[in-house]
């Protein structure tokens, strides 16, 4: 407390006296640079200014996840928690002091535009990120809907920076998609974990189900899913469990702090809505967070068969602290363990299948993921047949050769069974 009255003295009066100031300490020295800045910086601050980018600086000193949210800020987040998004529709996290692309949301501006997984947004209406800051480049990013930005991106295997120029708008975090994609496998893509997600799966799958007899397995899309709302992933996650037929306890998924005790475990309260229907679950680089805790626990449980990528690697767990009525502190407080007991951070969630896409990519110049690729994956890519009919290449065209992938696994464990 002392320490803090004597920082609002120097703040305020600017009397530092030898009395006042130990140059050992570190708190000292925060206060003496502060009175500095006040009083000295090319540019007048006052006081609430050079505060806020002292909290910021600290907190984006963390982690990349760790930050200050002001009012625009706050009101941002329950937008989102809430299904809806201002600005071009980009999950971001930091990385070397940029802007590292996790994904666009599903037909958001941004995807629209061309952003990928893996891009690093270096400038923003020409101003680099390394000058402008992390926080004031997310809130140029923001802007106003209808009103263009400027977004100069370094993509792994361009050998030159790209532009896009992008229109704002509010953007509604992606609805549930279903369909057949063949005459026995239907198909769900989720491509954000909202509040209203839950109800929107459920009512898909059991519509996809109620309006196909003869449906024998199902793909989960989660490809550039970047998370969002833990307990909506863990309902989802719920609905293909039967809670009277699994172990780990019916963990989906268990919450720890940082001295290690359990500070929450998130269990299957549920039956299977799909009657234990064969399920295949598709991750790749840019699935992230909830999307991750939702196919470890599948996988965990042998409930389903992962295809895909490893996934990015976001595990850890951000609480919201208010620090007034407008302001909050967002900081990591844990990390997510899978049923199994498995960490996700870093290590991400690895496929039972591999399959990547098969738009080319060079990994070498800048990484994709959380981790350092040290627990990439060694196996062959799988290649598709010649003989593929034009069924299968559309099926490719329009959803990727990782879902013709986890459909093909699908359908071979099909004929497996039969066999038996």
């Amino acid at each position: 407390m002392n320490f803090f009255i004597t920082l609002a003295a120097l703040i305020l009066t600017s009397q530092i006296t030898a009395y006042d100031y130990d140059p050992d300490n570190k708190l000292n020295q925060l206060a003496m640079t502060m009175a500095i800045l006040k009083h000295n910086y090319i540019s007048d601050m006052d006081n609430d200014v050079i505060a806020e980018k002292a909290i910021r600086g600290l907190l984006n000193q963390l982690d990349p996840h760790s930050d200050y949210l002001d009012m625009n800020e706050l009101d941002a987040l329950e937008d989102t928690t809430n299904g809806k998004v201002t600005g071009i529709g980009v999950e971001v996290t930091m990385e070397n002091g940029l802007l590292k692309v996790i994904a666009p949301l599903d037909n958001s501006p941004a995807d629209i535009a061309g952003l990928k997984n893996g891009d690093y947004i270096t400038h923003v209406d020409n101003s680099l990120v390394l000058e402008i800051g992390i926080a004031e480049a997310v809130n140029r990013i923001k802007g106003k809907a209808g009103t263009k930005v400027k977004i100069t991106v370094a993509r792994p295997g361009e050998k030159k920076p790209l532009y896009f120029h992008i229109k704002r708008k509010e953007v509604s975090a992606p609805s549930v998609k279903a369909e057949m994609i063949s005459d026995t496998i239907g198909y769900v893509k989720i491509g954000y974990f909202g509040l209203p997600t839950k109800d929107e799966t459920e009512n898909a799958v059991k519509k996809l189900m109620r309006e196909n007899s003869n449906i024998a397995g199902l793909i989960i899309d989660l490809r550039n899913n970047p998370g969002g709302v833990l307990s909506s992933a863990v309902e989802i996650t719920d609905l293909f469990l039967d809670n009277n037929k699994i172990g780990y306890d019916k963990v989906i998924t268990v919450a720890k702090e940082r001295n290690m005790n359990i500070t929450q475990s998130f269990q299957s309260k549920n039956g299977d809505i799909t009657d234990n229907l064969p399920l295949a679950v598709v991750i790749n680089s840019g699935s992230a967070s909830a999307s991750e805790i939702m196919a470890a626990a599948l996988k965990d449980h042998k409930r389903a068969i992962i295809v895909g990528e490893t996934s990015f690697g976001k595990g850890s767990i951000q609480s919201v602290m208010p620090l007034s009525d407008e302001t909050a502190i967002k900081i990591t407080t844990g990390l997510y363990y899978t049923p199994a007991g498995s960490v996700v951070q870093k290590k991400g969630v690895s496929p039972n299948v591999y399959a990547e896409s098969l738009q080319p990519s060079d990994k070498n110049l800048l990484d994709f993921r959380e981790s350092d690729y040290l627990n990439s994956i060694k196996s062959s890519k799988s290649k598709s047949s010649n003989s593929t009919s034009n069924v299968e290449m559309k099926i490719v065209h329009k959803f990727g050769f990782e879902i013709y992938q986890a459909m093909q696994t699908l359908l071979n464990n099909q004929r497996q069974a039969k066999c038996q």
